[in-house]
């Protein structure tokens, strides 16, 4: 069901910059990223690629596949990377059901400390254009600081008075990074199923 998730706490990092080509070495565009999941995303976008596809990352000199978060972290700025298109044989993406209910709420998260992480994940969904939060860290100020108001499951309406309705991954990533200097985050949320309902709906998107 979800075209993308996306964790806050990886937007607000520094952005380093990165050379991507097509597999037939015909085309090669600069592209900034600050964690993996963009840097997939632009690559895509800037290389021409399906953007509703899985592409794979790897290193230009010698072919060492880059597919986590570590990796990535541990590249250097300007490194030379291939991107491969790899077909979906089976998209297996749930449909999200009518909502039941509306409930809406403003909750602010503050970091608690400085660089401590928000620990929170949302994800958008390719159909209905509409973003969900899908994890909520025990650890991060969003699970202590919203007075428990934050829940899976509910869309995310707006992040610092900016809508998330029908955005893309780009436009979100650059929504949330605005927010890296005020250490605050604002959310307009709704409760659209009950909360019994979230977990088989939303479980494993």
């Amino acid at each position: 069901m979800a075209q993308f998730e996306i964790d806050i706490d990886l937007c607000l990092k520094n952005r380093k910059v990165f050379i991507v080509t097509n597999t037939s070495k015909t085309l090669k565009k600069f592209v900034t990223a600050s964690f993996l999941g963009e840097l997939q995303w632009e690559a895509k976008e800037k290389l021409g690629l399906n953007m509703k596809s899985k592409i794979l990352l790897s290193l230009e000199k010698d072919g060492t596949p880059v597919d986590n978060e570590e990796l990535f972290k541990k590249m250097e700025a300007t490194t030379e990377l291939v991107a491969k298109e790899v077909s979906i044989q089976n998209d297996n993406q749930k449909s999200i059901p009518k909502p039941e209910i509306q409930t809406f709420k403003n909750v602010q998260i503050k970091q608690l400390v400085k660089k401590t992480n928000f620990g929170l994940k949302i994800i958008g969904c390719r159909k209905s254009g509409n973003v969900f939060i899908s994890e909520i860290g025990s650890n991060g100020s969003a699970f202590y600081d919203s007075s428990r108001k934050l829940e899976v499951g509910q869309q995310i309406r707006q992040i610092n008075g900016e809508s998330l309705i029908g955005k893309d991954y780009s436009e979100i990533v650059e929504i949330i990074r605005r927010t890296k200097d005020t250490h605050i985050v604002d959310l307009f949320v709704t409760d659209l199923y009950p909360k019994s309902r979230r977990n088989s709906i939303f479980f494993g998107m």
